[in-house]
């Protein structure tokens, strides 16, 4: 599904990636997990192509990242910065679903989301749980085979987690794949199948969740990042 091979990015002269490699298989959550400032952030916007890689490849089902149709095939959920204050979230919808040319029926999606009562707020009028709400229903929208997720969790109550749990499970039965960074590490074990470590630039550590071996992303993340550095 997606494939990133030896891929390196230097942002502001400094090498944020050296050699990364990954593979998502399709219908596959993936969380992503490392202290902040270790390229999680930049990892995604490479993929995304919002950052320029200075080596290596990306493709997802086939299409590399060079050829034109390669952003169909993603939706990036960023934070609530990237959204326009003065639009509203309806508009931010239809401009996905003509973008992406999605058959998604965005209505649907309000409905399921309970937007209802805001969606024809200002984006600058709304909490940053409803922003989130927004973030994720522009995902739905989409269409995309696969959602890139930057902390999808902030600001939501743990109501709302239930409800972006459950949608993000329902997409994964219709075969939307899923990567997404979060510190909230009881959620990737949730909902994750597979996890990837950053350290040192690249993906050191890939849990199997699935595994009998497993304990816990905490487990793992302690003694990759707070202990001795060896599992």
């Amino acid at each position: 599904m997606l494939y990133v091979n030896n891929i390196s990015v230097t942002l502001k002269n400094t090498n944020i990636i050296k050699n990364l490699s990954l593979g998502i298989n399709s219908g596959e959550i993936v969380g992503l997990v490392a202290p902040n400032g270790y390229g999680k952030t930049t990892l995604l916007k490479s993929i995304m192509k919002l950052n320029q890689i200075e080596s290596g490849d990306i493709s997802i089902e086939g299409t590399s990242n060079k050829n034109k149709d390669y952003h169909k095939a993603l939706f990036f959920f960023q934070n609530a910065d990237s959204l326009y204050p003065n639009l509203n979230a309806l508009d931010h919808l239809n401009f996905v679903k003509n973008a992406w040319k999605s058959k998604v029926e965005v209505n649907e999606v309000i409905t399921d989301l309970k937007m209802s009562a805001y969606k024809n707020k200002k984006i600058r009028q709304l909490s940053l749980g409803m922003k989130q709400h927004v973030l994720l229903a522009m995902a739905i929208v989409s269409d995309a085979k696969l959602i890139l997720m930057d902390e999808p969790f902030n600001g939501l109550d743990p109501s709302s987690v239930k409800t972006v749990s459950l949608l993000i499970k329902n997409m994964q039965a219709e075969g939307t794949s899923f990567l997404f960074s979060s510190h909230i590490l009881n959620h990737i074990d949730q909902l994750c199948s597979k996890v990837f470590f950053l350290k040192e630039k690249k993906i050191i550590l890939i849990s199997d969740l699935t595994s009998n071996n497993f304990i816990s992303t905490e487990n793992n993340y302690n003694l990759l990042f707070e202990g001795d550095g060896n599992l």
